[in-house]
């Protein structure tokens, strides 16, 4: 049931003409917005996509048609471009493809959300004529009023009931008398059998706390017998690991470079910084550092032995 339908198509073009005469026949109460762009030719392709991007951005009508007359693969051939394409499909719009002929088939009518033959059936396609609108208000109208009246007819049915059913309000009020002072009873019975049990179960569970007394002086002393133990056990897991530590530091400290560099050994580093382990690796001017066991030593290369 659209209320405006868009036509994106030449105003000079017959396909115009067609969509306008069937709009006419057929839905003359819904509004036609019409935009222009030619439909061949070498900027038709850029064109239609200007219409068309304008159409979306104006979100004014509820269908889009992308219409033209038949012709030859040239004449069409705009309507195979790739950025008419990737706009259709990406089009908010329904748009409907009326491009040529029955046989005439373009990329824009297999990206468009329908194909219809001709530009004539593309306005046809749009949306229920004039005609098929009135016969359905009519069918709902009908089936309004046959509603209705069923309703009616029930609401009446209803009442009738309701009055043969209605008492007087003395007797409602001696009925719902009759039911308070029941409940009553009821609810006074209920408390009274409530109040039984909770006085029976708290009479059991002071018997069971006045047995269980002796078992919690017990398990507070055994409880304070592990405190103990755990408190003895973690100081000699703690000596034990500061040994350990004590034994990995020596350790450390017997492997440690250090020691290797106060034996009067040297660690040799290049410019970059690198260890150097070939007298081949260095050339004579170059600068060295040399690390010793207490201080380093900047050096310059003088002369150079290679061991084969």
């Amino acid at each position: 049931m659209p209320k405006a339908v868009g036509v994106v198509t030449s105003l000079s073009a017959a396909a115009l003409r067609d969509v306008l005469t069937a709009m006419r026949r057929r839905m003359p109460h819904v509004a036609v917005i019409v935009y222009p762009a030619p439909v061949q030719g070498a900027t038709a392709a850029a064109q239609l996509c200007e219409a068309l991007g304008m159409a979306i951005a104006r979100n004014e009508v509820d269908t889009l048609l992308l219409v033209r007359g038949g012709g030859s693969l040239e004449d069409l051939w705009s309507f195979n471009d790739e950025s008419l394409a990737r706009l259709v499909v990406a089009s908010p719009i329904p748009i409907i493809s009326g491009v040529g002929h029955e046989t005439d088939f373009t990329i824009a009518d297999f990206v468009a959300d329908l194909r219809a033959p001709t530009p004539t059936a593309a306005a046809e396609l749009s949306g229920n004529s004039r005609s098929q609108c009135l016969h359905q208000l009519q069918s709902l109208v009908r089936a309004l009023g046959q509603r209705q009246t069923r309703t009616l007819e029930r609401a009446s049915l209803r009442l009738d009931r309701a009055l043969a059913g209605l008492t007087s309000p003395e007797q409602r009020m001696a009925h719902q008398r009759e039911q308070l002072m029941g409940q009553a009873r009821n609810l006074e019975s209920i408390v009274r059998r409530s109040l039984e049990q909770k006085r029976f179960r708290f009479q059991s569970l002071e018997q069971r706390l006045s047995r269980l007394l002796p078992s919690v002086v017990s398990r507070r002393e055994h409880l304070q017998r592990q405190v103990q133990a755990l408190s003895s056990g973690a100081e000699r897991k703690l000596r034990q690991q500061q040994q350990e530590l004590a034994r990995i530091e020596q350790t450390l400290q017997a492997l440690s470079p250090m020691r290797i560099l106060d034996r009067g050994y040297a660690i040799v580093r290049d410019e970059a910084g690198q260890i150097v382990k070939n007298a081949l690796d260095l050339n004579v001017s170059d600068q060295i550092a040399v690390e010793l066991g207490r201080g380093s030593l900047l050096a310059e290369i003088k002369q150079k032995h290679a061991l084969l």
